[in-house]
């Protein structure tokens, strides 16, 4: 089985990283088959669940070793949230450790604001000198 470190030497990891960001910076989210079709994948079923989470997983991996947010926060499944292994990979990182509906809507929210903040647009002052 590939790991995520594999997934990172690949182009439509580099695709996925891009459209995260593009995302964080307009303060949005994108869906898990929006980027299965940048990615060229099957917009349904378990394979594209399988690899999608493995390119998600990557990136949530380099962003916890660059010490940032986790940036797949903002892929969501089309129920409006981050699926099961979103959690998995925080937990396995250390970052989450709850375990209810509201734990994870509680940590959801807030590593989504604390992506926007990290991600958001810095533009160059105006006047002055």
């Amino acid at each position: 089985m590939p790991t995520f470190e594999q997934y990172r030497t690949r182009r439509d990891y580099l695709l996925i990283y891009a459209e995260l960001i593009t995302a964080a910076r307009y303060r949005g989210v994108v869906t898990y088959q929006h980027l299965a079709r940048l990615a060229g994948l099957p917009l349904r079923g378990s394979n594209m669940g399988k690899e999608i989470g493995m390119y998600l997983g990557a990136v949530s991996e380099a962003e916890h070793t660059l010490g940032r947010p986790l940036l797949s926060v903002l892929a969501i499944s089309t129920r409006d949230s981050p699926g099961r292994g979103f959690f998995g990979i925080a937990k396995k990182l250390e970052k989450f450790s709850g375990s209810t509906r509201e734990d994870k809507k509680d940590f959801w929210l807030k590593e989504r604001e604390a992506v926007y903040k990290t991600w958001k647009p810095s533009f160059p002052r105006q006047g002055g000198g």
